[in-house]
């Protein structure tokens, strides 16, 4: 079995949405604040992190779009464990829509279904706010293949330009969350992303069972999630025990969770 991170690190420099503020990181209290409070005893550093909550790599829930719907906090596992594959986008340019001819023709209900624009390669750079992104007709057919989550490694999963968010209003109506930015390629701090998954014979990944671990933060609309994917469960059935958050591997069917 292997684990591979697809999480963008959050830091004071990293890229945010154009007018949001980035985060601020720093001490509530330091190591040497701390000695008198514990006699010399002993220190410790409390950290104060101030943040928006779509940030790094980041779920929305439909809350994020769709008043009154269900907020971060009210997510069950099975939403965010899941049988997925990696759909290899790497050829689109800058601001080109992803089709719907790009997307495998069947295999999505139910799973995880990750695009890889291989787009982090810009990342804190400028062009990366000039990436690709779901074009109506891509959004129709995911629809259609009921997926309970889309992945994408950039920015926005919609073309900016567009104020309706297709891709955001028809997902979340459908209660299929987003994860955006999950990491693509490998990086300074040695993540190696979706790249990994594609698979050389074509341009659908390979099997997998993709995890999005979040803060179960109360009426939030978005929150950064440790995403990860596991290979290694394939001609297995992966299935969580409600209520448990166990998750059991049957033998003698393809991986799925």
């Amino acid at each position: 079995m292997k684990l591979i991170d697809l999480s963008h690190v959050i830091e004071k420099d990293m890229s945010v949405f154009p007018s949001l503020p980035r985060p601020r990181i720093g001490a509530y209290f330091t190591h040497a604040e701390s000695l008198p409070h514990y006699e010399g005893g002993a220190c410790f550093e409390v950290t104060h992190i101030d943040m928006i909550t779509s940030l790094g790599t980041y779920l929305d829930a439909p809350y994020h779009r769709h008043p009154g719907r269900a907020t971060i906090d009210q997510l069950a596992w099975g939403q965010r464990v899941l049988s997925g594959v990696v759909v290899d986008v790497r050829g689109k340019g800058p601001r080109e829509p992803i089709h719907a001819a790009d997307l495998p023709e069947a295999g999505l209900c139910g799973g995880a279904v990750l695009f890889c624009t291989g787009w982090d390669r810009y990342w804190k750079q400028p062009a990366y706010r000039q990436h690709p992104f779901l074009s109506a007709g891509a959004v129709e057919a995911l629809l259609e293949q009921a997926p309970s989550l889309v992945g994408i490694d950039v920015l926005n999963i919609d073309d900016p330009q567009d104020k309706g968010r297709p891709a955001h209003t028809q997902l979340l109506g459908q209660n299929i969350l987003i994860v955006a930015c999950p990491v693509a390629a490998r990086h300074r701090e040695n993540l190696c992303g979706l790249e990994q998954l594609i698979h050389p014979a074509g341009y659908r990944g390979r099997s997998s069972s993709f995890m999005g671990a979040r803060v179960k933060a109360r009426g939030a609309a978005a929150f950064p999630v440790r995403a990860f994917v596991l290979l290694g469960l394939a001609s297995r059935e992966v299935s969580r025990h409600e209520g448990s958050g166990q998750v059991r591997a049957r033998p003698g069917q393809r991986g799925a969770a």
